[in-house]
């Protein structure tokens, strides 16, 4: 009789602390976030937001050439901030820390940036602008990213057509660019005159000839997105039509 006593008091035992927990979670799970909580949650969704807001705007300004755009990430931040903060009543466990994530979200994006965007150009091809005598602007080969560099000119006798094989293995105003369909060329790349393929100066006539076509190199090759949209070269049309 003892033990089924002992029994009875120990199921009853178990069964009101298994009821207690129930109702604990119950009562938890029904009180819901805190007003505290709600703002950080606010808070870290916003600075999520300003920081894809930043890598978009990099993003395309690199697809344009241009310099990115914030004006829109930067107006609307701060806004959805200050509306977190309004809306906690004074229970945000931070406050007045817009500017400081700001500062922080800035520089983990522009650090990104910096890891994974194409190289810096340095010179125009177009008008020959390097500065040390003797160097000239020359344009990598074809393939993401185009970037144009300055290098010592060593081959000025490599004009329109001739086989090339790095960067500054062409003549002052060319570059090793253009794909060279002759079986004979190991190297498979030939020089190329640069001209302006939207309008104006330098133009075919000045290099290798009025007989020549200027060609953007973005619309020539299919693969390439990253080069001035007015930088071209000029080809044969007969090889190329």
């Amino acid at each position: 009789m003892k033990q089924l006593a002992s029994y009875a008091l120990w199921a009853s035992l178990t069964l009101g602390l298994a009821l207690a927990i129930n109702l604990l979670a119950v009562g938890t799970a029904a009180a819901g976030p805190t007003a505290a909580e709600k703002c950080s949650a606010a808070k870290i969704k916003e600075a999520g937001k300003y920081g894809f807001c930043r890598l978009k705007a990099e993003s395309k300004a690199i697809k344009k050439g241009e310099a990115p755009d914030y004006s829109k990430c930067d107006s609307k931040f701060p806004q959805q901030w200050m509306k977190a903060e309004t809306k906690a009543g004074g229970e945000c466990p931070t406050s007045g820390d817009e500017a400081a994530i700001q500062a922080q979200v800035t520089a983990h994006t522009d650090a990104l940036v910096q890891l994974l965007a194409p190289p810096t150009s340095e010179c125009d091809a177009l008008v020959q602008d390097c500065p040390e005598p003797g160097e000239a602007c020359y344009v990598s080969n074809q393939g993401d990213p185009i970037v144009t560099s300055c290098a010592n000119e060593v081959f000025p006798g490599a004009v329109q057509g001739a086989a090339c094989g790095f960067i500054n293995g062409c003549a002052e105003g060319y570059s090793c660019i253009l794909t060279d369909n002759d079986p004979n060329n190991p190297t498979g790349l030939e020089c190329a005159f640069h001209c302006n393929a939207l309008a104006g100066s330098p133009t075919c006539d000045d290099g290798p000839g009025p007989a020549f076509d200027c060609r953007a190199i973005n619309d020539f090759y299919g693969n390439v997105s990253t080069a001035p949209a007015n930088l071209g070269m000029c080809v044969d049309p007969l090889e190329w039509p």
